[in-house]
């Protein structure tokens, strides 16, 4: 329960570390204050309502991500309608535990981690332009429109051509 609801918990990483540090191999498994907090904090955030919002496509969107010891972690936010620029309306959160070896880089080193584990958006004219630049690609939107898969750099695709198609753009699909 506490992992699917991870999304709607913030600093999740952070709250269970202590409880996820009893699972690791050769860890002797032993109860103590620290992971009885943790166990408490855990289930007293599981038991409240968040404070979250649905996304609202008109709304300007924010992305914050932050690092610390032991977990990466990201604000997925929006600006509310009433235009209070100190305020952000939660939609989601997001973070992963560090693994030992990325608990050993420096601080910079984690928060270039953490801004690079947030997923990058495309706009279709991006896309549209990409797919022009590259020469594979062209050529597979031509054949896909003409139904001609004899070019070396299309045969590969040709086991899957019927599973493939293209915009008037030239974006595969």
């Amino acid at each position: 329960m506490a992992n699917y609801s991870s999304n709607y918990i913030r600093d999740f990483a952070t709250l269970t570390a202590p409880l996820r540090d009893l699972t690791k191999k050769d860890v002797r498994f032993e109860w103590t204050q620290t992971h009885q907090t943790a166990f408490e904090k855990l289930k007293n955030t599981l038991a409240i309502a968040p404070c979250m919002s649905y996304f609202d496509k008109n709304k300007q969107t924010f992305v914050t991500v932050d690092a610390s010891p032991v977990e990466i972690s990201g604000i997925f936010s929006q600006k509310p309608r009433n235009g209070d620029v100190d305020s952000q309306q939660i939609i989601a959160y997001a973070s992963r535990a560090l693994t030992d070896t990325e608990k050993r880089y420096s601080q910079t080193e984690k928060e270039a981690l953490a801004i690079n584990s947030v997923p990058k958006a495309m706009t279709l004219q991006e896309i549209i332009n990409a797919t022009n630049a590259d020469a594979a690609l062209t050529a597979l939107h031509d054949a896909i429109k003409t139904n001609k898969w004899d070019s070396p750099i299309v045969k590969p695709f040709k086991a899957v051509k019927n599973e493939l198609t293209s915009t008037t753009h030239g974006v595969i699909l």
